[in-house]
Parts: C-alpha cells; structure tokens; sequence
C-alpha cells in the first residue's frame, strides 16, 4: 500500500514540475510522439550524434578559416567534409530523410554549435592560432605641401612617392 501512495507522489511532483517548466514538458511530448514516428531509439542516437559532429567540425572550420594556421584550416576542413558526407549518407540513402528525423538532426546541430565553438576556441589556445588582424593590402597615405604624395605599407614602410601634376 505504500507503494502505490509513493508512486502518486512521485506523478503529482512530476506533473507540478511540468505545469511550472512547460517547455521541458514539450519537449518530452515531442521526443515521445517521435520516438512512434522516427523508427528506433538507436537510429534517433546515431542521427543525434553525427549532426553534433557535423556542427562541431563545421564550427571548427568556420573559425580555422580567420586564424592564422594554415595547418589548422586543412584539418578542420578534411575533418568537416568527411563528418558531413557521413551525415547525409546516413540522413538519405541508409534512413530515407524523412521529416520524423527533424528533432534528432536539429538538436544534436545546435548542441554541436555551441559545443564547436568552445572546442574550437581550446585548440586555438593550444595552437597558438590568431585572427589577423592587420591588413596587409592597406597601405597608407601622407600628402607634403609640393603635391608629393608619400605611399606607406601597413608596417610603415616607404614604398614610393607619387607625384601630381
């Protein structure tokens, strides 16, 4: 008998837990309407699991191209390919991309991300790689009172002088 009066308990906290947060109660009717619609469990993880990668190493790349590790680039370019031809083999020829597979595909894409950018930020720190700052096709200008103009790279280094006429 007390069994059964704990397990009421333990409904009424949990449906007063769901009243009070009603997104994380959408979101476990969602999970459980597509758990009946997308196929098994284990397809869901698979398909969760290889968009995260798929975001992680697109962030990865995305950021690689700014900084200053050419290195870095070729990885993370080779490894975003790779991770995305995996992805949609498996979204359209293995499971027949269907919309039942939206949730998992979506979720795991926005964890990937959040997640790529603070990874991508440690291998950074690890590299050593930066943004370049510094244009190094800016060049600048100084003109003198006899119609001279004085051209400087960006290190400020004379490179010539034009002249008006």
């Amino acid at each position: 008998m007390t069994a059964v009066v704990y397990e009421k308990s333990m409904l009424v906290q949990t449906m007063r837990y769901l009243k009070t947060y009603p997104d994380i109660a959408i979101l476990i009717i969602i999970g459980i309407i597509n758990l009946f619609f997308a196929g098994s469990l284990l397809s869901q993880c698979i398909l969760l699991s290889l968009a995260f990668v798929q975001n992680v190493s697109f962030t990865l790349v995305s950021r690689a191209r700014n900084r200053n590790n050419f290195n870095f680039h070729l990885i993370a370019a080779i490894f975003s390919n790779g991770v995305w031809f995996a992805t949609f083999k498996y979204l359209v020829i293995d499971k027949g991309m269907t919309v039942s597979m939206f949730i998992p595909y979506t979720v795991g894409t926005v964890l990937g991300s959040l997640s790529g950018s603070v990874i991508s930020m440690y291998i950074e720190k690890l590299l050593g790689a930066t943004s370049d700052v510094i244009d190094k096709t800016t060049i600048k200008l100084k003109f003198s009172d006899d119609g001279r103009i004085h051209v400087y790279d960006y290190e400020k280094n004379k490179v010539g002088i034009l002249k008006l006429e």
